[in-house]
């Protein structure tokens, strides 16, 4: 659809979590000023503007919480604070709540929204949440003006959802059931061994996952991740993702998933990268 995408890099500082600020304040600015960088092309928006699925030119902010690789979790308050920034100038806001579930701190939230501000989307799977991966059923809440757009696209290109998919998830959904806490607290397990283990490896360091399965790892000194990734699976045969296929600013990290992954094979991977240095 002729989007021109810019990526606003995250620090480990905060946690990797994006902030209102760094969107609108810093390097972001320029994906709605047109002011530095790759920007795209986006007329001025008044106070009450309101985005439109049909308006050309509108800015669209693309925020995953909780997130795949870094496991940031953005807090509600400041969803809240970037979501009334996007409205201020015409924007929607996308959040992909894809691993909705698995934050480990979970602040209180209302059973379910009453009201959703015309420029935020909802996007989300039941993939994660009921541990059905391969079934692929998800969902999108958003304006009855967008979603009448969007069943466009997917009726001619997808139809629905398989039939088998849409009972499965309408059983889970009518048990209420979730992620389980017992599961839960083993993933923190997990993240916890992780932790220890990269904080004794030299050059290596990485900052706890608020929610999801995954630990974002930086590796001082580490210029070409894919190449390291490569290595480590010929040398040690363990599987990690290199950070340079998240973008640009997650060269210099590699990216573990602990979600299949248990205590003692997470201990052999380890010992296995151990062993190699």
């Amino acid at each position: 659809v002729d989007g021109v995408p810019v990526e606003v890099p995250t620090s480990a500082r905060n946690g990797w979590v994006i902030t209102a600020r760094r969107l609108f304040e810093d390097g972001g600015a320029s994906v709605f000023a047109g002011g530095r960088g790759r920007t795209a092309s986006v007329p001025a928006a008044s106070e009450n503007a309101r985005p439109s699925g049909r308006r050309r030119g509108a800015a669209a902010v693309v925020i995953c919480t909780p997130n795949n690789p870094t496991g940031a979790v953005v807090p509600p308050i400041e969803l809240r604070r970037i979501a009334r920034e996007c409205a201020r100038r015409g924007a929607f806001l996308i959040i992909d709540r894809t691993y909705a579930g698995f934050e480990f701190e979970r602040p209180p939230e209302p059973a379910r929204l009453s009201r959703l501000p015309e420029n935020v989307i909802l996007i989300g799977s039941f993939s994660k949440v009921f541990a059905m991966t391969g079934w692929r059923v998800g969902y999108i809440a958003a304006s009855a003006e967008l979603i009448e757009q969007a069943l466009k696209a997917q009726d001619t290109t997808i139809i629905c959802a398989p039939t088998i998919g849409q009972i499965a998830v309408r059983a889970a959904m009518k048990a209420r059931r979730g992620v389980a806490p017992a599961f839960l607290a083993e993933l923190r397990r997990r993240r916890d061994y992780v932790q220890k283990r990269v904080a004794a490896v030299k050059g290596w360091s990485s900052v706890p996952a608020a929610g999801g399965f995954f630990t974002f790892i930086r590796i001082d000194g580490l210029k070409d991740s894919t190449a390291f990734a490569f290595d480590l699976l010929d040398r040690a045969h363990v599987l990690v993702m290199p950070g340079r296929i998240f973008g640009g600013a997650g060269e210099g990290h590699i990216r573990i998933s602990f979600g299949v992954a248990d205590v003692p094979r997470l201990r052999t991977a380890f010992d296995r990268i151990g062993a190699g240095r």
